[in-house]
C-alpha cells in the first residue's frame, strides 16, 4: 500500500503546472459601460472570477493552446469566447437579456457525450407548469394529456413510457434521479402507503389513495415511485441537463437516468408571469439583486399553482405554493450559496356535498429544504478546488380518505398475536377511513476535491474525488386506525386463500430504522488535442454501501473527434437502494372468522389470527448495466447524431406469491344457553393462506437507437427545423414462480409450479419534429411540434415452459418433481401448460401542437399554446370491423403572459 501511495505522489510531481494570466473587460454593447458581477468561467479548469465595478477581470489559467471562457450574467445574454495565449487585453461585449426573442434554441443540445441540455428557450417552448412538460421534448417522449391532479414521473429510453402501473416502469421511475444544483431530490422516505404487500409492489399507490369521480381518476400518493415532478417549479430554472446514458461517478442512487437542474443566481430583473390552461392557473414571480460587495446576491422566486381538472369534481384539486431563496456570496477564491426552499399544498380537505357516501379527501404536504454549496479555489499544486454540498429536508405528509358505509357491523380483528381471540364490530353506519401521517427527513452531504494538470505529453487530466453520505428516515405517526373507522377492505382474510391482510396501526417513528448510504468516488477526465483531432475519456469508479451491500460501479465515457465527425462510446454500472416503504411493511395479520353470533342477547365474534413478519430487510439494491455507442456529424450547418444503447435493469422489485402452511388452534364452539358461546381449544390444526412478498426478481432489458437532426436556418434564415426519434424494444422478465391450477379437481397434485420465464416484449418507435418560423425584428415566433407514433406493440410470452418443476397438493404442501418425471403425462399431464402468446399492436397516428409567441419592447411578452390544434382524432378498424378511437392527446389551449420590469 505504501508503495502505491509513493507511486501516486511521484506521478503527481512529474506534471508541469504552467499558468497564464488573462486580463479583460466586459462591456454593455449599448451603453459602452463596464458590467459588474459577470461570472468569467473556464469550465475545463474549474477556474472562475467575477468582474469588478467597472467590468474588468483577471484570471489565471493553465497554459493551453485552446482556451474557452464563458461570460455569464442573468441580466445579459451569455457569451462563449475562444482565446489563445497570445491574447492580451480582452474586450467582451454583452447584450441585455430581456424578453425579446432574438435567437432561439428550442430543442435540446448534445454536449460531450449523449447528454442533452435544455436551455432557456427550450424550457419556454412548452407551457411548462412542472419539469415534466419540459422533459417531454426528449426523443421518444410525447406531449401527454394535460393533468396535474396525479403525481408525475418519467422514464427514459424504454418502450414503457406509457405504462405507469407496471412493475418494470415503477422500478425505472424510482431509479430516475433528480439533482438540483448538485443536491439530490429524494423520495426514498415516502411511506404514504396504506397496505404494503396487499397487491403488486408498485400497484398499491394506484388503489389506496385515489379519486374516481365524474370521469376523473387521480392518484395523489407516490410511495415507492420516483420524485413527483409536480413539486419542481420551472420559473427559476436556468438549464436542465438530461443524462440518459452513463453519468459521472459522482452521481449515485440511480439506475435509469439522471436529471440535473441548474437554477439562476445573480442579478436579474423582476419578472412575473401568469399561465392558464384547462382549468389550471399558475403565477410566478422572481427577482435577483445585489446586497453589497461583501454580502453578495439574493435570488427570490415564488410560484402558485392551482389545478382543477374537472370544474364539476370538487374532490379533485391540487394547490401548491413554492418559495425559493438563494443567498450567494463570492470572493476571490470562495463562493457560497445558501438555499431555502419552502413548498406547501393548500389542502384543508374537501367533501362533495352531492356525494351520498360523503366522501372526504385530504392530501397535505409541506416541506422545507435547506442546502448549502461551498466552493474554495486553492492556489497550490495539489488541489485546485474544494466543494462541500450539504442539504437537510423535512416534510409533513398527511393522507386521508373516508367514506360513509352501511355494512350492518363488520367484524374487526384487534389481536396483535397469533391465536384465537374475540373480535370487535364496527358501528352499523360509520365512516370507513384510511389515514397516514408521515414525516420524512433526509440529510445529504458531499465533499469533493478537484485537480487539473497537463502531463509532459500534453495529456490534460481533470481529476475529482469525493465522499457522500445519505440519511433517510420517517418519524411520522404512521398508519392510523381503530375499530370505529375500520376500512372493510382490510379487515378480514378469506380462509380460501386470498391475500387481504388485516389492518393494524403501525408507527413509522417507533418501527423504522433510518437508512444510511455511504459512497466514495474517483473520476478522471482525460483529454488530448492534436492539430485536427481530439480524444476524450472519462474514467470513473464509485463505491456504495447501501443497506449493508457493497457495490462497485465502474463508468467510462469516451469520444474521438476529427474535424466534423465524432465517435462516442460508454459503459457503466449503477445501483439504487430500495425505499423505506419497500423495506418496512410492518407485521401482516391474517384473520379468519371461526364464529359470528348475533342475537337479541349478545353479539360476539371470534377469529383465528396469524401474524407474519414480512419486513423485507433482505432486499438488495436494484442494479443497472448501461452501454451505448454513437456518432455526431456536422455538415453545412446540419447536425446529425445517433446513439445506439443497451440497458439492463436487474434485481428489480417484484411480488412473489407465497402459500403459507401454518399450525393454528383446533377448537369447538361451546353453547352457553342464553349467554354468548365461547371457544374451547382442543388441539392443533393446519391452516393455509396466500400471501405476497416483495423480492428482487425482475429483469428488464432495453435495446434501441435514438437520433437527432438539427437544420438551423438551412431552409431559410428564419426557419429552424429539428427532428428527433427513438426506436426501442423492451423485454421484461418476472422471475417469481408461476402457479397453475390443475384441470382435474380431484388430482392430488392440484397446483403446478413453474419457474417463471414470463416475459413482456414492447416495441416503440416515435419521431418528433420541431419547426420554428422566427421574425426577430418584430419579436414573433411560430413553432409547430409534430409527433408521429409509428410503432407501439406489446406482446406477452412465457418463453414457454410446458412441464412443471414442482406441485402443491390440496393441502398446499410443496413437492419437487424429479427432472426425469416432469414430462410424464400420466402423472402430471393435467398440470401441463399451453403456450400463451398474445400481441397488442396499436395503429400509426400523428399529432401536431402549436406555439405562438410575441414580445413587445416595453417588457411584455405573450405565449399562446394549442395542443392538437387541428383536433385530430385518429381511429382504426379492429378485428370485428368496429371503428375504435385512438387515445391521442386531445385539443387543449393555454396562454402565458410575461412581464419584465
Amino acid at each position: 500500500m505504501k508503495n502505491r501511495v509513493l507511486l501516486i505522489c511521484l506521478i503527481f510531481t512529474a506534471f508541469v503546472f504552467g499558468q497564464h494570466q488573462y486580463n479583460g473587460k466586459v462591456i454593455d454593447i449599448i451603453s459602452g459601460k463596464g458590467i459588474a458581477n459577470v461570472l468569467v468561467q473556464n469550465k475545463a479548469s474549474n477556474r472562475s472570477v467575477f468582474t469588478s465595478k467597472n467590468g474588468s477581470f483577471t484570471i489565471n489559467l493553465p497554459s493551453e493552446k485552446n482556451i474557452t471562457l464563458h461570460f455569464v450574467h442573468l441580466s445579459y445574454v451569455n457569451k462563449k469566447l475562444f482565446i489563445s495565449q497570445k491574447s492580451k487585453i480582452l474586450e467582451v461585449f454583452l447584450e441585455e437579456n430581456n424578453l425579446r426573442i432574438e435567437e432561439i434554441e428550442l430543442v435540446g443540445k448534445k454536449t460531450k457525450n449523449s447528454e442533452i441540455i435544455l436551455k432557456k428557450e427550450a424550457i419556454q417552448n412548452v407551457q411548462a407548469f412542472t419539469a415534466l412538460e419540459v422533459l417531454e421534448q426528449l426523443p421518444g417522449q410525447s406531449v401527454s394529456e394535460f393533468s396535474l391532479n396525479s403525481f408525475k414521473n418519467i422514464v427514459f429510453r424504454t418502450a414503457e413510457i406509457a405504462e405507469p402501473s407496471g412493475e418494470s416502469y415503477g422500478n425505472k421511475a424510482f431509479g430516475t434521479a433528480i439533482v438540483i444544483n448538485d443536491i439530490p431530490v429524494s423520495n426514498n422516505e415516502n411511506m404514504q402507503n396504506w397496505a404494503p404487500n396487499s397487491s403488486g409492489v408498485f400497484s398499491n399507490s394506484f388503489s389506496q389513495f385515489s379519486i374516481s369521480n365524474n370521469n376523473t381518476n387521480s392518484t395523489y400518493t407516490n410511495a415507492g415511485f420516483g420524485t413527483d415532478l409536480r413539486q419542481i417549479a420551472t420559473e427559476n430554472i436556468e438549464e436542465i441537463e438530461i443524462i440518459q446514458g452513463i453519468p459521472s461517478a459522482k452521481y449515485g442512487d440511480l439506475t435509469s437516468g439522471l436529471i440535473k437542474i441548474k437554477t439562476k443566481a445573480g442579478v436579474t430583473p423582476f419578472k412575473t408571469s401568469v399561465s392558464f390552461r384547462d382549468g389550471t392557473t399558475q403565477v410566478n414571480a422572481s427577482k435577483g439583486f445585489k446586497i453589497s460587495d461583501n454580502l453578495g446576491f439574493i435570488n427570490i422566486s415564488t410560484s402558485y399553482l392551482n389545478a382543477k381538472e374537472d370544474p364539476k369534481d370538487i374532490l379533485n384539486e391540487y394547490n401548491r405554493i413554492h418559495l425559493n431563496t438563494d443567498w450567494s456570496v463570492f470572493s476571490k477564491n470562495t463562493s457560497n450559496t445558501l438555499s431555502i426552499n419552502l413548498m406547501t399544498s393548500l389542502d384543508d380537505g374537501r367533501e362533495d356535498p352531492n356525494d351520498v357516501n360523503e366522501t372526504y379527501v385530504e392530501n397535505e404536504e409541506k416541506s422545507i429544504t435547506i442546502s448549502n454549496r461551498f466552493n474554495y479555489a486553492f492556489q497550490n499544486k495539489w488541489i485546485d478546488k474544494l466543494n462541500i454540498n450539504t442539504s437537510f429536508s423535512y416534510k409533513n405528509q398527511y393522507s386521508l380518505r373516508r367514506s360513509l358505509v352501511n355494512l350492518g357491523g363488520t367484524i374487526v380483528p384487534v389481536s396483535l398475536v397469533s391465536g384465537i381471540s374475540e373480535a370487535l364490530y364496527t358501528p352499523v353506519v360509520y365512516y370507513a377511513t384510511r389515514e397516514i401521517d408521515g414525516k420524512p427527513i433526509t440529510f445529504f452531504g458531499d465533499i469533493e476535491i478537484q485537480k487539473k494538470w497537463t502531463s509532459t505529453k500534453n495529456w490534460l487530466h481533470q481529476f475529482s474525488a469525493g465522499v457522500t453520505l445519505r440519511y433517510s428516515d420517517n418519524i411520522g405517526e404512521g398508519r392510523i386506525g381503530n375499530p370505529e373507522t375500520a376500512d372493510n377492505q382490510f379487515t378480514l382474510s378469506d380462509i380460501n386463500g386470498n391475500n387481504n391482510a388485516g389492518f393494524r396501526p403501525y408507527s413509522f417513528n417507533e418501527n423504522l430504522v433510518a437508512e444510511k448510504q455511504y459512497s466514495a468516488y474517483l473520476q478522471n477526465n482525460i483529454t488530448k488535442h492534436w492539430q485536427e483531432d481530439t480524444f476524450n475519456m472519462s474514467l470513473g469508479l464509485r463505491w456504495d454501501n447501501q443497506n449493508g451491500y457493497n457495490i462497485l460501479s465502474p463508468r467510462i465515457n469516451s469520444y474521438y473527434k476529427r474535424n466534423n465527425l465524432k465517435f462516442r462510446a460508454g459503459f457503466g454500472l449503477s445501483s439504487k437502494a430500495p425505499s423505506l416503504n419497500s423495506l418496512y411493511t410492518g407485521q401482516q395479520y391474517f384473520d379468519f372468522i371461526i364464529g359470528d353470533f348475533r342475537t337479541e342477547n349478545y353479539n360476539v365474534a371470534y377469529v383465528q389470527t396469524f401474524v407474519k413478519e414480512p419486513q423485507n430487510l433482505d432486499l438488495k439494491p436494484t442494479k443497472s448495466l448501461n452501454s451505448e455507442i454513437g456518432f455526431d456529424y456536422t455538415w453545412n450547418r446540419i447536425n446529425f447524431s445517433a446513439t445506439g444503447f443497451y440497458k439492463k435493469l436487474y434485481n428489480g422489485l417484484t411480488s412473489l406469491t407465497v402459500y403459507n402452511n401454518v399450525i393454528g388452534n383446533d377448537y369447538t364452539i361451546v353453547d352457553n344457553g342464553n349467554n354468548a358461546p365461547t371457544i374451547e381449544v382442543t388441539g392443533e390444526k393446519e391452516f393455509i393462506y396466500e400471501d405476497l412478498k416483495t423480492i428482487n426478481g425482475l429483469t428488464s432489458e432495453d435495446y434501441g437507437i435514438e437520433f437527432n437532426i438539427n437544420l438551423p436556418k438551412v431552409i431559410s434564415s428564419n426557419i429552424d427545423v429539428a427532428i428527433n426519434g427513438l426506436y426501442v424494444q423492451t423485454v421484461s422478465f418476472d422471475r417469481s414462480n408461476i402457479y397453475t391450477t390443475s384441470t382435474i379437481e380431484s388430482e392430488e397434485a392440484s397446483i403446478g409450479v413453474f419457474s417463471n420465464s414470463f416475459k413482456t416484449i414492447q416495441d416503440l418507435f416515435r419521431v418528433s419534429a420541431s419547426i420554428s418560423y422566427h421574425i426577430p425584428k418584430v419579436g414573433l415566433l411560430f413553432n409547430f411540434k409534430t409527433e408521429h407514433f409509428l410503432v407501439n406493440r406489446t406482446s406477452f410470452s412465457d418463453d414457454f415452459q410446458k412441464y412443471p418443476i414442482a406441485y402443491l397438493d390440496q393441502e398446499y404442501n410443496y413437492f419437487e418433481i424429479a427432472e426425469t418425471d416432469r414430462s410424464n403425462e400420466q402423472l402430471y399431464g393435467h398440470l401441463f401448460r399451453n403456450e400463451n402468446t398474445t400481441v397488442n399492436d396499436a395503429n400509426i397516428y400523428h399529432n401536431i401542437h402549436l406555439r405562438v409567441s410575441k414580445d413587445f419592447t416595453n417588457g411584455f411578452r405573450i405565449d399562446f399554446y394549442a395542443n392538437n390544434f387541428l383536433n385530430l382524432q385518429p381511429t382504426y378498424v379492429d378485428f370485428n370491423g368496429d371503428v375504435v378511437r385512438i387515445e391521442a392527446t386531445s385539443l387543449s389551449f393555454g396562454m402565458k403572459l410575461n412581464y419584465q420590469f
